[in-house]
């Protein structure tokens, strides 16, 4: 039997392309949609996108934090995983009891294009992925382009700042101290005894 974690790479293998809430009668849980396979999880869509972030060494409640910032909004965020997986929140099904889960997340790369369903009622639009899966939902078709729109955006942070993590990890302590901003702050006297004792420790090594 294949454990959290050995699922969770396997999703990632298949490129997820949607990952749905499920109540039914085998109970609840989530269904994972890969460009060629779909698999039932008996865990919470919660409790997989969490795996997600921890499969990328991520802390999904830092990574909200700074989508809400961005975002401007404290609900519904999207969240970049990883330069191919950025989940966008669309609502596809109404609670039929209390605290069911009524958001999807479907990957900002593997749409391939978003259409108005005219009377699908209470369906309103849906997304056609690439391979031509199809997944209804109850946002218009406006709502499902600012919602590609937000995730592009914070795709643009993400990809950002990894790049200048990279850029940073390969400075010496002198360099590092050049890079930090003009200002006189507690953390950065902090950092600059953090480094310099860094720098004694390896002169004495």
């Amino acid at each position: 039997m294949v454990g959290g974690e050995g699922k969770v790479h396997q999703y990632l293998e298949g490129t997820i392309q949607a990952i749905l809430p499920v109540y039914d009668q085998d109970g609840s849980g989530t269904i994972v949609c890969t460009r060629r396979d779909e698999f039932r999880d008996k865990r919470s869509l919660p409790w997989l996108v969490n795996r997600l972030a921890h499969y990328y060494n991520l802390d999904l409640a830092i990574l909200r934090k700074r989508s809400g910032v961005l975002l401007k909004q404290k609900h519904h965020l999207s969240l970049p995983l990883n330069s191919d997986l950025v989940l966008l929140p669309i609502k596809i099904r109404r609670a039929a009891e209390h605290g069911e889960t009524t958001i999807a997340y479907i990957n900002l790369h593997q749409i391939e294009r978003l259409e108005e369903i005219g009377d699908g009622l209470p369906y309103r639009s849906m997304v056609v992925f690439q391979g031509g899966r199809i997944l209804k939902s109850l946002y218009t078709v406006s709502t499902l382009r600012e919602r590609v729109r937000q995730g592009e955006l914070v795709q643009g942070d993400f990809v950002g700042r990894n790049k200048r993590m990279v850029a940073m990890a390969g400075l010496d302590s002198a360099e590092l101290i050049s890079a930090l901003p003009g200002c006189t702050c507690f953390l950065k006297d902090l950092f600059l005894a953090v480094v310099t004792l860094a720098d004694k420790v390896e002169t004495i090594d």
